[in-house]
């Protein structure tokens, strides 16, 4: 049986999920462990702080195995894909309906990759 080829925008999304999911699994790190280094400063960070942070780690995370999925072809990972796209868009137009403006320009991509995701070629390479 031979390995289906993956379409080079696959890639692309698959690469870019897993760049995004390495720097975001960073960021909540560095959110949690945070406070360890400002204690010195007498900054007092709230418990929310750490939720984010535990938040941000656990989506990193799942960033990191959907960009695997995308470029092994894993037909859960064009669900999962799908789904975080969609979530995606909702909360930037939230943040810009809020006055966070330049998330225009990642909404914009964002649904770029979610049309693109449901493309015949693209779905058909997940779906078979």
């Amino acid at each position: 049986m031979s390995e289906k080829s993956t379409p080079v925008f696959v890639a692309l999304v698959g690469v870019l999920y897993l760049f995004v999911g390495v720097m975001v699994l960073i960021g909540g790190v560095i959110i949690i462990t945070a406070p360890t280094f400002l204690e010195d400063f007498d900054m007092d960070l709230s418990v929310s702080t750490t939720v984010i942070g535990a938040l941000a780690i656990v989506l990193g995370i799942i960033s990191i195995v959907v960009g695997y999925g995308l470029l092994k072809g894993w037909k859960a990972m064009w669900y999962l894909g799908v789904i975080f796209s969609a979530i995606q868009i909702i909360v930037f137009v939230v943040s810009i309906v809020q006055g966070m403006v330049p998330n225009i320009l990642p909404m914009l991509v964002t649904l770029i990759i979610l049309l693109y995701l449901f493309k015949p070629n693209v779905k058909a390479y997940f779906l078979e």
